[in-house]
């Protein structure tokens, strides 16, 4: 049976419900149109801040049906559930994306329970991105002979890497240069766009890139 994980309980391994339908729109993109006096059309400022489009909160929805047990055992079921996920930021996985999740805060509605069955919905307001459980970790050797790292991001959000050295290392990127000793380092003007991108590593000891790509 197809279940859906809501943080750490999965639908069908701990609670046994049938997932009846389920519904996950794309994000919308954030454009931003402004209409100028005595210009053509309209200004598209939608990538003004950055170079990549940006996107509004996707919504999502699950349906489920309980058919086991009496209707008392059902209220109990549905109760658990209720004060299990319900208002909660979960990290939500699908059947059809084992390797994905999203984040959403979850909300349960249209809840039934008559004499035959029960059934009620959990919808998520969820970050726009689907991200991969596993982070990419790549381990560099640095020495005085400066070397091209290539890291690669294969989804589609731009992401900042968690720097982690032991001795002393040089970076380049873009424009940028720095210098880091011993310690772990967010640095807030490396991003790695959709693709491959270029970090120069120099220096003695070793430096570690880990970041976790994300696709819509």
């Amino acid at each position: 049976m197809r279940g859906v994980y809501f943080g750490d309980y999965h639908t069908v391994a701990d609670w046994g419900l049938i997932l009846s339908a389920k519904n996950i729109n794309p994000p919308t993109p954030k454009i931003v149109n402004v209409d100028i006096d005595g210009r053509d059309g309209t200004l598209d400022l939608s990538r003004a801040l950055t170079d990549d489009i940006k996107f509004n909160d996707r919504e999502a929805s699950f349906s489920f049906l309980v058919t086991e047990g009496t209707q008392s055992d059902r209220e109990y079921m549905i109760q658990n559930i209720i004060n299990t996920i319900h208002g909660k930021r979960l990290k939500i996985i699908e059947p059809d994306f084992l390797d994905l999740y999203l984040i959403g805060e979850c909300i349960v509605s249209d809840v039934i329970n008559d004499k035959a069955f029960g059934s009620f919905t959990v919808s998520a307001t969820c970050e726009p991105y689907r991200y991969y459980i596993d982070e990419v970790n790549r381990v560099i050797t640095a020495s005085a002979t400066p070397v091209n790292v290539v890291l690669n991001n294969t989804g589609r959000k731009t992401v900042t890497p968690m720097v982690t050295v032991e001795g002393s290392v040089n970076l380049e990127f873009g424009s940028s240069k720095v210098g880091l000793e011993t310690g772990t380092y967010k640095l807030s003007n490396l991003l790695l766009k959709s693709g491959s991108n270029i970090v120069t590593v120099s220096g003695s000891g070793t430096v570690v890139f880990t970041y976790r790509e994300a696709v819509l």
